[in-house]
């Protein structure tokens, strides 16, 4: 019964197909007089009419939805591989795709049928073409602008790459170093100092999970004593165009 249902309407979104509705409901009551909470009495569906009056003609009906106020209702423990582009997408399908899935099937029939679409075109619509349009993109790095500094340290540095956040962390190998989001294209950081010179892996954390470890960025560390004037040439080699003709290593 609807009388136990809260739905509140929300703000239209752009979607796909020009708008997106989303319902939010709620059980108010256990829908028994005695004790206990079955599974089964807590199933509602959302029908679309256009008088008040459903047991007329009806222009939409939804499949048969679980209602709960859980906000952990769904979770599981599993195994989290940061290295997965996934990683995002699981956390999400496991806590709220399943609850929402039979709602946006509903909507997009719906939204088929106002665009003069055949229902069969897009029914079923798949899980996972759904999924893909409504779950969060993985972090990654692109590139690193510098990407090497001296070991002292010190150094802004600019990561960037695509889905960055507020509250995204930045870690130079084990370290993790102050970041300020930029953009969410952009992460700008202080390079920590490094005892010894060499290349280290750049990746990304957010609440203790790390993303890039696949695909890391790298920073090179450079000692103080190292640019002699045979090591400023070779830096000079790798920046000046080369063209057909032109020596092996350039006079000094």
């Amino acid at each position: 019964m609807m009388r136990f249902v809260t739905v509140n309407n929300s703000d239209t979104i752009l979607y796909r197909y020009r708008f997106f509705l989303k319902f939010f409901l709620k059980c108010n009551q256990n829908c028994l007089k005695t004790a206990g909470n079955p599974r089964d009495m807590r199933r509602f569906q959302v029908v679309l009419s256009t008088t008040v009056n459903v047991d007329g003609h009806v222009l939409a009906v939804s499949d048969n939805m679980f209602v709960h106020n859980n906000s952990k209702h769904g979770r599981r423990a599993r195994r989290l591989d940061p290295s997965e582009g996934r990683m995002l997408y699981e956390e999400w399908y496991t806590n709220e795709c399943k609850t929402i899935l039979p709602i946006l099937q509903f909507l997009f029939r719906l939204l088929a049928l106002l665009q003069g679409f055949a229902p069969s075109m897009l029914d079923p619509l798949p899980d996972s073409l759904l999924s893909f349009w409504f779950c969060s993109a993985t972090p990654c790095i692109k590139a690193i602008s510098p990407s090497e500094g001296w070991t002292t340290g010190g150094a802004m540095v600019i990561i960037i790459g695509d889905n960055f956040f507020d509250g995204l962390q930045v870690v130079f190998g084990t370290m993790l170093v102050w970041s300020e989001l930029i953009t969410p294209h952009a992460i700008r950081v202080q390079t920590p100092p490094r005892h010894i010179p060499g290349v280290v892996e750049v990746t990304l954390s957010y609440k203790s999970k790390q993303f890039c470890k696949g695909a890391p960025g790298r920073f090179i560390y450079t000692a103080l004593n190292e640019p002699t004037i045979d090591y400023g040439f070779q830096r000079l080699q790798k920046v000046i165009p080369r063209h057909p003709g032109d020596p092996e290593r350039l006079a000094k």
